[in-house]
């Protein structure tokens, strides 16, 4: 259990008088179960301990807030589409086909066009993040080299969708548990591994540190994947049940992860480290430190393969209602 750190009262400082017993105070302080009556002029008082503990509470709150208005744009697009799953018949298209059928198609051809093109693009940022983890782990300096792999990557995976959404599903499965596997090694890992001090300092931003906007800008959009989930929805036996769940799922999952892997960095690894840390920082806590890695990779494949999946499906539904008569000709499907 992560406890807030005490400054040490000064050596000489004379203790408030706490001999009274916790029990028959009746005030429920918990400062006298974390204080309690003591001789040792170097034991903090009960109002050092109130302090602290505000202190830490304070700070921790602060840091919260960070990710609690990227959380609300979970939460309400998450109640949005769980609400229209549940009252329309869902086909085809995902995100695309709730907004079209309830905004209007032309609200939803602007939306539907622009998720489309944001999927496509996607697909090459995540191939390059796995094109620049592994070639570091392959010792490789180029910059061609990390194209190299990421094409590799993009057509092997091209691959698998080609084979049809079984056979990408059972792909996304084999990468889920190399994510679980590296979530569940940093867990273990953090036991024994945070102290209440690095704690305290952690919570507190360094001199240079970036402004809110900034950090938001940055951690927001690993928030919006739930989205991608939405995009199999002509592939799901009942969306009306299974949209709703799997959205609130990946919603609730995804913060308890975000929070918590952010409190065990900031009570494990001082913040000057943290700073410059270059993925380091995980392995060094988790209890296999080489499936953090492997976790890494997972998820950048993973991804990938979501937009993948889920790109062609939007481009297929906005053409067949016929909103750009350009596209008219990706209406039919194959296979």
């Amino acid at each position: 259990m992560l406890t807030p750190w005490v400054k040490p009262v000064t050596a000489g400082k004379k203790m408030a008088n706490t001999t009274q017993n916790p029990s028959e105070s009746g005030k429920g302080d918990p400062a006298e179960f974390i204080c309690p009556a003591s001789n040792d002029p170097n034991a903090p008082t009960k109002n050092e301990i109130r302090a602290a503990t505000r202190r830490v509470m304070t700070m921790y709150w602060n840091r919260l807030a960070m990710s609690a208005p990227a959380q609300a744009n979970q939460n309400s697009p998450a109640m949005a589409i769980a609400a229209i799953a549940t009252n329309i018949q869902v086909k085809g298209g995902g995100d695309y086909y709730l907004i079209s059928r309830t905004l209007g198609v032309e609200f939803g051809g602007a939306i539907g066009v622009v998720l489309f093109l944001a999927q496509s693009v996607s697909v090459g940022f995540y191939a390059i993040g796995f094109g620049e983890i592994t070639a570091d782990l392959l010792g490789f300096d180029s910059k061609i080299s990390v194209q190299i792999i990421a094409l590799l990557a993009v057509l092997i995976l091209s691959g698998f969708v080609w084979a049809g959404a079984d056979v990408a599903s059972r792909f996304q499965f084999v990468v889920m548990a190399f994510l679980v596997a590296a979530l569940l090694s940093f867990y273990a890992g953090a036991f024994g591994s945070t102290e209440s001090l690095i704690l305290s300092e952690g919570w507190s931003p360094p001199p240079e540190a970036l402004g809110f906007w900034a950090v938001f800008a940055i951690f927001f959009p690993a928030v919006t994947g739930f989205t991608q989930g939405v995009s199999m929805s002509g592939d799901l036996k009942d969306p009306a049940k299974s949209l709703p769940r799997g959205t609130f799922a990946a919603v609730g999952l995804s913060t308890v992860v975000y929070v918590t892997v952010a409190i065990i960095l900031a009570a494990s690894v001082p913040q000057i480290l943290l700073v410059d840390d270059a993925g380091e920082a995980m392995r060094t806590i988790a209890f296999i430190g080489p499936l953090i890695v492997i976790g890494v990779i997972a998820a950048t494949l993973s991804s990938a393969m979501a937009s993948f999946l889920g790109a062609p499906r939007i481009l297929q539904s906005l053409a067949s209602d016929r909103v750009f008569p350009l596209l008219n000709v990706f209406a039919k499907g194959h296979g």
